[in-house]
């Protein structure tokens, strides 16, 4: 519109002095229009971050000037991204300093002829900074009453100058429960918010659903001497139960699966040995919630792989963009993920990016990082939410990319960001299933991950996962995507093995009874063990799978026992060696490109130890069980409290911030029970 009313005004000026023109007018012409041409109004955005762990940094100071002269200020918002609005002449240099405390001073310099995208990554400050306590006083009451104490109506409400409250309070300085003052940018739920006195608390589970669990009860081993598992390295339960906990409530007992709380720590099992992609690891103590049970602990870690024998990388990012992905913690978190990400793979990995809402498309064909690194970046932070979910279409169109781009020695995988809330097209539990199930013949891995809360569909993806030859993790935060995309990258993207099963035969004349703990939805028929065919878990590199088994020993005494007469025809002669063996372990699986599996035996001799003699392992992992058979409210776990798991977990010897995090959630959930 501007351009138009500039033109039909030098249209009316040659109109009415077209017999008057002078060499001044056409002097100031000429100049005038030399300066329009040279001065134009362009936009330069991006995000700042930290260049090692690529956090957002918010509120940062963007300075930008030209020929010495400070030409104007902006800062970045919360999630590190800012926008500066340049009407400069294109033919100078534009100089853009970003500074921010603790941070060395970030200088580029650029022509800014377009609008442009730039990300600023900044370092550290190598100088030893002092930074002294900050005292904030009130001169008045920082809430006060209406003079008139009137009621505000949502018409009053709706003419307040805020947008949300949530991001007003989370920019707050507020007052944590253990009385420390905690400013934006502080720990999770360090701010409690109160309403005319009442601590307000959110409804964390909203509309989420949760596949329902019946939990394993014992099984007499003269009936039933085979257990028969697929591996489970999903550890998305953990990191949504520490949701609902930081929010301030106990998790649904259906979102507790034991076995995924107890994978998500990492365990110090033997490295693996000459060429096989696995290790094995046994051992037995007294069991801490009943100290005339045993607990066994079989454990398997995957083989470590070194910077050359890792293979090249196929990668579909598939990004659900629909309106339910509006919330913050949903598609910014993604982009903020998948950047990370990017930062750990190789110059030769490719990446493609597809995105559904009421329909799916290609966003970005497959790119190959050497080159094409900043247009994915780029590609990552332009897309938007809106629109309902077409889940089936966008997997559809994802795997058909990753098999265009299929690289035969290499990591192909589709790497799915979602809440799970699909509505449109084939959205069915068992039509999803079925198309991820015909896709994974393909070759192409599938990697589920998790995000957001309040219409989060916890049964969905893990049904995707658990079908498409992937794993399964929830990104509650961003500390949660530095742990799967940054500190757990290998275990996430590179499979060692797939299709991983145990069976364990108990002897009978040792265990009298077994009962695995979790692992319910991955329950297998004997007969699979030996199926190829059958589908079951895959081990990633440098990652760690643990069973526990609760077990009664032959000889103790058990008031659930049934009275039965003795068998006739079911006694057998064991040799003297098998006598003392408590039970034999058998492992299968197959190379990542395989399709014939391999066998390992092990067995277990040794005699259960005191658990304050065992190895580090169980006991952590006795405790984590403990805890999440308290969160599900079960009854083998009846005649103990989070007390006891407390107390089990200080004097374990292990350190670190996810153990002092473990720590800190078991104390807030004994707070919660008694609230």
């Amino acid at each position: 519109m501007k351009e138009r009313n500039t033109h039909h005004n030098a249209r009316d000026l040659n109109t009415q002095t077209s017999t008057e023109l002078t060499p001044l007018t056409l002097l100031t012409l000429v100049i005038l229009c030399c300066s329009t041409l040279s001065s134009y109004a362009q936009n330069v955005s991006g995000t700042v971050t930290d260049s090692i762990t690529h956090a957002p940094i918010a509120y940062a100071t963007i300075v930008w000037s030209q020929d010495g002269f400070r030409k104007g200020v902006a800062y970045s918002d919360d999630y590190g991204r800012y926008l500066l609005n340049l009407n400069t002449d294109i033919t100078k240099m534009v100089e853009v300093t970003v500074r921010y405390l603790g941070y060395a001073n970030k200088k580029i310099a650029f022509f800014a002829k377009s609008d442009t995208t730039i990300h600023i990554f900044m370092s550290t400050s190598p100088e030893t900074m002092s930074i002294q306590t900050i005292v904030v006083r009130a001169s008045r009451p920082l809430v006060q009453k209406d003079k008139n104490s009137r009621t505000l109506s949502s018409k009053d409400i709706s003419r307040l100058p805020t947008r949300s409250l949530n991001r007003v309070a989370a920019m707050s300085v507020g007052k944590s429960r253990r009385g420390e003052v905690s400013f934006f940018g502080g720990r999770r739920n360090s701010q409690v918010n109160y309403v005319d006195g009442l601590l307000v608390k959110q409804n964390a589970r909203g509309n989420e659903s949760y596949a329902k669990t019946t939990r394993n009860a014992f099984k007499n081993v003269r009936r039933e001497p085979l257990s028969t598992v697929s591996i489970d390295v999903d550890k998305a339960s953990y990191s949504n139960v520490r949701r609902f906990i930081n929010n301030g409530t106990l998790p649904p007992v259906d979102a507790v699966r034991v076995e995924e709380m107890i994978n998500y720590f990492r365990y110090d099992y033997p490295k693996v040995e000459n060429d096989e992609p696995i290790s094995r690891f046994t051992q037995m103590t007294t069991c801490p919630w009943n100290k005339d049970h045993q607990l066994l602990q079989i454990g398997i870690k995957g083989k470590s792989m070194q910077e050359g024998e890792k293979p090249n990388s196929n990668l579909v990012f598939l990004i659900d963009v629909s309106g339910s992905m509006r919330s913050l913690n949903k598609l910014d978190l993604v982009k903020k993920s998948l950047t990370l990400l990017l930062e750990n793979l190789q110059p030769e990995d490719r990446v493609a990016i597809v995105v559904y809402a009421g329909s799916s498309g290609l966003v970005l064909p497959s790119t190959r990082l050497a080159e094409g690194k900043v247009d994915i970046i780029d590609a990552i932070y332009k897309l938007e939410s809106g629109g309902s979910t077409a889940g089936g279409a966008g997997i559809k169109l994802a795997y058909k990319t990753a098999i265009e781009n299929f690289m035969d020695e290499g990591n192909n995988r589709v790497i799915l960001c979602t809440d799970g809330d699909f509505n449109v097209g084939v959205s069915g539990v068992g039509e999803l299933e079925d198309l991820i199930s015909d896709k994974k013949e393909s070759g192409v891995f599938l990697s589920v991950l998790g995000f957001g809360m309040g219409n989060y569909k916890d049964d969905n993806l893990e049904t995707l996962a658990d079908k498409g030859n992937g794993n399964y993790a929830y990104i509650d935060d961003f500390k949660e995507a530095k742990k799967v995309f940054m500190n757990e990258v290998g275990s996430t993207l590179y499979t060692v093995a797939k299709d991983v099963k145990i069976q364990v035969e108990f002897n009978p004349r040792k265990v009298k009874k077994y009962r695995l703990i979790g692992y319910e939805n991955r329950v297998l028929n004997a007969e699979d063990f030996n199926d190829d065919k059958k589908d079951a878990g895959e081990l990633g590199e440098n990652g760690t799978v643990t069973f526990l088994y609760e077990i009664i020993l032959a000889g103790a005494e058990d008031d659930e026992e049934p009275k039965v007469d003795s068998l006739k025809y079911q006694t057998s002669v064991m040799k003297n060696t098998e006598l003392e063996e408590y039970c034999t372990v058998k492992f299968r699986y197959k190379e990542p490109n395989g399709a014939k599996s391999k066998l390992v035996v092990i067995t277990h001799t040794e005699s259960p130890k005191k658990l304050e003699d065992a190895d580090e392992n169980i006991k952590l992992a006795s405790a984590i069980a403990l805890y999440g058979m308290i969160l599900s409210e079960s009854d083998y776990a009846k005649n103990k409290d989070l007390k006891d798991v407390a107390k089990y977990l200080s004097k374990i010897k292990r350190e670190g911030e996810e153990m002092e995090e473990l720590k800190a959630l078991v104390k807030k959930s004994a707070e919660l029970k008694k609230s």
